[in-house]
């Protein structure tokens, strides 16, 4: 304390004077202006990557987009294996040929079968029976066949039919045409063997099967009847 002073002015600033206890806090008062935002502090390192959160749920499928362009055609692949090699097919056609070249007349009473005194070649052998002279040509086999015939006759109007196992065949009856020969073709199905087949007169009249004739300049003859017989199936 100055000399001069008689009491301690503590804010005179000519003396020191002993400080007093602290007094207590006062109220906090109230906030101040938020001052301007600092300057933005350099970046910091990246942290580690968190764990991968669950896969959230599939969205709605989106529309087809336009189909691309084809592409270029792939190499050829290699050859597959040869297939299993399939069952052995007929060698051959079943056929059958007869025929009458006799010089005399034939006379067929109605409702009696054609005669034929030759055979040609039977492939395969197995398949047909015929024994010449003979009404009968057999079949040994089931199946569906092809019959053929002609008989050239000197009667008008006379008619042939096929008979098989003595039964006419459908669809086979043909008249003799006008010069007196008679054609007939038929499809007939087999189902039950052996099986004899006939050409038969079904007309009322007498049938007068004219005889072979000798083709001029030659010694080879006509053949008044034939009748030939391919097995289709």
């Amino acid at each position: 304390m100055n000399n001069r002073c008689k009491i301690c002015i503590p804010c005179c600033g000519r003396c020191t004077c002993p400080r007093g206890a602290t007094g207590p806090t006062g109220p906090r008062g109230s906030r101040g202006v938020t001052g301007p935002r600092g300057a933005t502090g350099s970046r910091g390192i990246t942290g580690t990557r968190g764990v991968t959160g669950p896969r959230g749920i599939t969205g709605t499928r989106g529309i087809t987009g336009p189909r691309g362009v084809t592409g270029t055609r792939g190499i050829t692949g290699p050859t597959g294996p040869r297939g299993v090699t399939g069952t052995t097919g007929p060698s051959q056609l079943g056929t059958i040929y007869v025929y009458r070249d006799l010089t005399d007349v034939l006379v067929v009473g109605t409702n009696e079968a054609i005669s034929y005194n030759k055979v040609g070649p039977i492939t395969p052998a197995s398949l047909y029976s015929f024994t010449p002279p003979s009404t009968n040509i057999t079949i040994n086999e089931t199946g569906i066949y092809r019959i053929f015939y002609t008989v050239l006759t000197s009667t008008s109007n006379g008619i042939g039919e096929i008979f098989m196992n003595n039964v006419p065949v459908p669809g086979s009856a043909h008249t003799a045409n006008g010069n007196n020969q008679m054609v007939g073709i038929v499809d007939v199905e087999v189902d039950t063997a052996p099986a004899t087949f006939q050409i038969r007169n079904v007309s009322t009249q007498t049938l007068t099967v004219v005889a072979s004739t000798t083709i001029p300049g030659t010694t080879r003859t006509t053949n008044p009847v034939t009748v030939s017989i391919v097995k289709i199936i």
